[in-house]
């Protein structure tokens, strides 16, 4: 028997995509360790047991107002709740996290992170928004692209 919970809750699979990625800061957050050689930072993205690797990127010059940028998308695939108030139909939040992990900069800070809610993202139809989080204790912005795709279970996939 379902708990009271799980009533009237469908289980849809999706799959979400960072795409476009890039890092405003200020200065003194990537300022190198070792004259000559710039920072490194690696994106890594989680929801629940999930774990999705983007590309380690060395830090840009400051001059551009860009700290980093993320040219290879990255896709995480995970559950979205659906479920039927009033009439409509909404989703259960699934939170992920996004983390920069920084490597050779003066600053102390090498683990940068933020929260995404992806059910907020998620829809029917295959669709992109321009999203822009906050790092936690104001170390800077990530911006990006994010693209969320329905996995359609087909009639077929159930023959044997």
């Amino acid at each position: 028997m379902l708990r009271p919970s799980k009533l009237g809750r469908r289980k849809l699979r999706y799959v979400f995509t960072i795409e476009e990625a890039w890092l405003s800061c200020g200065p003194r957050l990537l300022q190198p360790a070792v004259p000559g050689i710039q920072p490194t930072l690696a994106l890594i993205w989680k929801s629940g047991k999930k774990t999705a690797y983007g590309a380690t990127v060395r830090a840009l010059q400051p001059s551009n107002g860009r700290g980093a940028e993320w040219t290879a998308p990255v896709s995480l695939a995970c559950s979205v709740y659906a479920i039927a108030r009033h009439g409509q139909q909404t989703f259960d939040s699934r939170i992920s996290q996004i983390t920069l992990r920084v490597e050779g900069a003066v600053d102390a800070k090498r683990k940068l992170a933020a929260t995404l809610d992806l059910a907020r993202y998620a829809s029917y139809q295959r669709q992109s928004h321009n999203v822009s989080v906050a790092l936690a204790q104001g170390a800077g912005t990530l911006h990006f692209t994010l693209s969320s795709m329905w996995l359609k279970v087909s009639q077929c996939s159930n023959i044997e």
